[in-house]
């Protein structure tokens, strides 16, 4: 296990990380002048981009390396381009494309990565955050399980329950069955948190259980951008309004519906309008939405839906 290798853990601000700004190894051309220390992102999911907040909010030199794009299990090419973008002018290098062929090591410690390429990247810090993969072996023949390679899980219906009466999942290994989008599974802790909460007022029956409606939601930040989403980012049209620099707003749409939305410095009234819109997958027409500017009018459009609904 090697000293500086912290795998899916985030550290709160770095405050428990110490480094030598001295250490020694193949970046360094004068070991005794001080420099920023550098950290190594592996993965550019959920874990990554806020790992890499966390250091270069702190002044840290940050490299990433991803295989496809940022946050490509959520975000369409464009979104991604966006924060790309972003990051670079931010001093965040992002390599992408790029796969890590093997750790380098020295006394125990991990000091970097090399590429498939050939390029090597030495690092105070490594971070690995490449997703996981549920063992649901255990369960084979006893539940309805999602069987794909890529994302097996237990699949739950609306209120989390598995195929057996009385046994419910939540988290990265269960996927749970919405009403129009299908068995939908979502690697986050701010869903698993939820979802848990749902299950344990499912169980409470303290309401009408007919009422009761799960869905989806993300909160995380970039940099300085702090970001929301909701819903499901399925659909064959995807509308955007806005700019990252300023407000953003990014919404799903499929049949007619909305399926999904993401926000940048959203206010609480405008995180109840998205979330009641995709839960009630709020009927828009993509006419009206052509004659809207600012994530302001979307939201102020879809207000009006909502309270003529």
């Amino acid at each position: 296990i090697y000293q500086r290798l912290k795998l899916s853990r985030i550290f709160k601000n770095f405050q428990e990380l110490n480094f030598d700004n001295n250490i020694n190894n193949n970046n360094d051309n004068n070991n005794n002048e001080k420099r920023r220390p550098s950290c190594l992102i592996i993965g550019g999911g959920y874990i990554g981009m806020e790992v890499m907040t966390a250091a270069a909010i702190r002044g840290w030199q940050v490299t990433v390396v991803v295989k496809k794009t940022i946050c490509s299990n959520l975000f369409p090419v464009e979104l991604s381009k966006l924060f790309e973008d972003y990051l670079n002018k931010n001093g965040v290098t992002i390599l992408k494309e790029s796969i890590c062929e093997t750790l380098l090591s020295d006394c125990g410690s991990v000091i970097g990565c090399r590429l498939e390429n050939g390029q090597t990247i030495y690092s105070d810090i490594t971070v690995v955050g490449i997703g996981s993969t549920p063992n649901i072996e255990m369960f084979q023949g006893k539940l309805n399980l999602q069987q794909n390679t890529q994302n097996p899980a237990i699949l739950v219906d609306q209120n989390f329950q598995t195929s057996c009466p009385g046994v419910f999942a939540v988290g990265d290994i269960a996927a749970p069955l919405f009403r129009s989008y299908g068995f939908f599974q979502l690697e986050h802790a701010e869903h698993a948190r939820h979802a848990g909460t749902f299950v344990a007022r499912y169980l409470m029956g303290t309401f009408d259980h007919s009422l009761m409606i799960y869905n989806p939601s993300i909160t995380s930040q970039t940099l300085h951008i702090k970001w929301k989403f909701f819903g499901d980012n399925t659909g064959p049209l995807v509308k955007f309004f806005g700019s990252l620099e300023s407000k953003l707003l990014v919404i799903w749409i499929w049949e007619g519906r909305v399926q999904g939305a993401f926000v940048t410095a959203g206010t609480n009234e405008e995180h109840k309008i998205l979330d009641r819109s995709t839960s009630e997958q709020l009927v828009v027409r993509a006419k009206d939405l052509k004659l809207l500017n600012s994530p302001n009018d979307v939201l102020l459009h879809l207000s009006n839906l909502l309270a003529n609904s």
